[in-house]
């Protein structure tokens, strides 16, 4: 039995990317037993995570979009591994250490978006539940190289952060494409 949808819990403060994804898992990830309370969910890294709309009119034309389809994988501060998975269709997924949050794992549907007229480019990730629930995780993203990409996202989970920050490894994080 799924966990009622706590808003609040999704806004909590963290202290690093992985931290933001337990705490999307906890809200939107898959139950591992069955109480009275409809239990803690499991979710992981985001597939950063989201998650949301399917906006896939909205990029799947864009240079920027079919550069990002694919997965993406990095270890933040505290040493988690983590990916995001954006698929061509618009979907997305995170996984972390084994557990993957989907559409199918949290009763509805995530997916991704992506503006690239806006500098630096920014990302969303879209987690929407069966009952019409949904979180945005407003990201900004930047490739380093081709395989090689930044997201950096705002402690508060609910902003979009402005710039790109030298060192801020408690919610930027560089991911590698697999």
């Amino acid at each position: 039995m799924a966990a009622p949808f706590r808003r609040q819990a999704i806004f909590e403060k963290s202290n690093s990317l992985c931290e933001t994804w337990k705490i999307l898992q906890r809200d939107f990830g898959e139950s591992k037993s069955d109480d009275s309370r409809g239990t803690l969910m499991r979710m992981t890294f985001a597939s950063l995570f989201t998650i949301l709309f399917a906006f896939t009119s909205a990029f799947a034309g864009t240079d920027t979009a079919k550069k990002l389809v694919g997965e993406w994988k990095g270890t933040d501060e505290t040493g988690e591994t983590a990916s995001l998975v954006f698929h061509e269709d618009g979907s997305a997924a995170m996984i972390q250490n084994g557990v993957e949050i989907n559409g199918k794992s949290i009763g509805g549907k995530v997916v991704w978006r992506v503006d690239d007229s806006k500098d630096p480019i920014q990302l969303d990730l879209v987690m929407t539940r069966g009952n019409g629930d949904s979180k945005t995780l407003p990201m900004i993203v930047r490739f380093i190289s081709g395989t090689k990409i930044e997201v950096r996202m705002s402690p508060d989970m609910e902003t979009r952060p402005a710039a790109f920050l030298t060192n801020d490894p408690e919610n930027q994080i560089v991911l590698t494409k697999q």
